[in-house]
């Protein structure tokens, strides 16, 4: 605990804590069998189970529902304690309030808190049943140092080595592993943004030849009505008349398109259930979000030659053959 003294005292180091049984994101948990006296459980139920000292929700922002969290005066000879997360309160004693209950794990402890869920495997994994226990009150020969900077993690990783150097001179491993928890999130979602950039590349480019093609028809389109734009025109048309008279039509085919194309998606949105997270693929939302979208960036390309419609001159409309 030494260690945690030191390092607490390093400029830029908010919260500093010792966790053993793996961290979250890194795919190196730790299960134990879990019980509850007087109830009959599955065969092999077990819990993931971390020990930790008291800051270390602090450190990683994760909030107490009920109960309280640990203490120092949690140490060996003390009651012994545990904490489970919202999962596994639920799992275990639904409709209940899981403060102060015994269950058999590393031991028989009591309940005293219960905390928020954390993805352990990463953003598309499920809610994992998870236990803490005081690191004080386990037996364990190795814990990571987890810490809260107010800068940058990587800047402050030199001083914390050294402030475990002088700790511990001689019974060092060689080889120490730094990361932060947003180097193992990136590494897991690494491949998944890969595939997500290359879909709103090809969105992109889908919707810029869509505004050629707009542009391109409308200035044709355009091109066909002068004369008839020239005459409404030289009877008394104002040009914003115009204006609205050529972006409603143009509208008026886009919405044509658009629905079309809402259809298609709605029917062929199977096909993109595995690129979404948390967001169903028949969601209202991201519909209207297209919707006006594609409305929006069609209107773009067809003011062009609208304001060009509105714009003629009368008397050059009517010359021509």
């Amino acid at each position: 605990m030494n260690v945690l003294g030191r390092v607490r005292a390093l400029p830029g180091v908010e919260v500093a804590s010792l966790a053993g049984g793996g961290l979250p994101l890194r795919g190196d948990l730790q299960t134990v069998d879990f019980g509850i006296p007087g109830r009959e459980l599955p065969r092999n139920t077990d819990i993931s189970l971390n020990q930790i000292s008291p800051d270390y929700f602090r450190a990683l922002k994760v909030p107490l529902l009920r109960g309280r969290m640990f203490a120092d005066t949690d140490r060996q000879n003390a009651e012994q304690v545990v904490i489970l997360n919202k999962a596994a309160a639920e799992r275990y004693f639904p409709g209940q309030d899981a403060v102060g209950r015994v269950v058999r794990l590393a031991g028989t402890r009591t309940i005293v808190g219960v905390v928020g869920d954390i993805r352990l495997d990463g953003p598309e994994s499920g809610w994992r049943t998870q236990a803490f226990v005081p690191i004080a009150q386990s037996r364990v020969f190795g814990a990571t140092l987890v810490i809260r900077t107010a800068s940058g993690a990587e800047a402050i990783f030199p001083a914390v080595r050294q402030a475990i150097w002088s700790e511990f001179p001689d019974a060092l491993p060689t080889r120490i592993d730094e990361h932060s928890l947003s180097y193992y999130f990136n590494a897991l979602v690494a491949r998944r943004r890969f595939n997500m950039m290359l879909v709103a590349l090809f969105g992109v480019l889908g919707l810029s030849i869509a505004s050629v093609g707009i542009y391109g028809v409308m200035a044709y389109v355009v091109s066909q009505r002068t004369q008839e734009i020239g005459i409404r025109m030289a009877l008394g048309a104002l040009p914003s008349t115009i204006l609205r008279s050529v972006l409603g039509s143009a509208l008026l085919t886009m919405m044509v398109g658009i629905a079309l194309g809402l259809i298609g998606a709605w029917g062929l949105s199977g096909l993109v259930r595995g690129f979404l997270f948390e967001v169903p693929p028949h969601d209202p939302r991201v519909y209207a979000g297209a919707l006006v979208v594609l409305a929006t960036t069609g209107l773009a390309a067809a003011f062009g030659p609208a304001r060009r419609a509105s714009s003629v001159d009368p008397l050059s409309a009517l010359r021509m053959e």
